[in-house]
This record gives C-alpha cells, structure tokens and sequence, in this order.
C-alpha cells in the first residue's frame, strides 16, 4: 500500500504542477492585453471653405478645394480659433476658410480644432 500511496501523492504532484504552468503561461497574455489599451485615433486635418454649421445636429460641412465636402461633429469641448471662442462663433461666418484637426471614430468624424484661416 505505501508504493501506491506514493505513486498517488506523486501523480497528484505532478498535475498540481502541471496546472500552475498552464496557468501562469495565460498570466502574462492578460496583462499584456491590459497593458496595451487600444491606441488613440490619430489626428486629422481637413482644410477647406466653410459652407455650413447645425447647432442642432453639433455638426460643420466643410468643402476642400478639390470639392470635397466632408461633415464633422463637435461637442462643447472642441477648441476654437475664431473672434469670439465658442463654436456659436462659427454661424455667421459661411465662405471662411478653415482648418479643422479632427479624429474619426466608428465612421464618425470628430472636431477636436477648429481655426479660422486669414484669407
């Protein structure tokens, strides 16, 4: 009976140590995946004439000097260079030329800048 029981304390041993190593193997994998969060959009920029701004919608249509218009979101937070400092600013202002830094999330298009170019 002592051969088997150490056969058995053996065996149980050996998958304990067995498991601690699978185990530890998938540890660092998870900490990797967390310590590596997914990176930052990077920024953009559009520059073009300004043709349109819905409050409403929080939204810019600007159009590039190859007549492409693009359509850009803005919150609250989007920094402004213009006469007055807020986004407001913007309504009365069709035809300037503007510079928007933004970053494209899910498709979507977001203003972090907006600046008023001389003309």
């Amino acid at each position: 009976m002592r051969n088997s029981s150490k056969w058995l304390f053996l065996s149980v041993m050996l998958m304990a140590l067995a498991c601690h190593a699978c185990s530890s193997d998938q540890q660092p994998q998870a900490r990797r995946e967390q310590a590596s969060p997914k990176p930052s959009p990077a920024a953009l920029v559009f520059q073009g004439i300004l043709v349109q701004v819905d409050h409403a919608a929080k939204t810019l249509v600007v159009k590039s000097a190859e007549d492409k218009e693009m359509q850009i979101t803005y919150t609250d937070a989007t920094s402004t260079v213009v006469t007055e400092n807020t986004i407001q600013g913007l309504a009365g202002q069709p035809g300037e030329n503007v510079k928007i830094t933004y970053t494209v999330d899910q498709g979507v298009n977001h203003a972090n800048r907006v600046e008023i170019l001389p003309h």
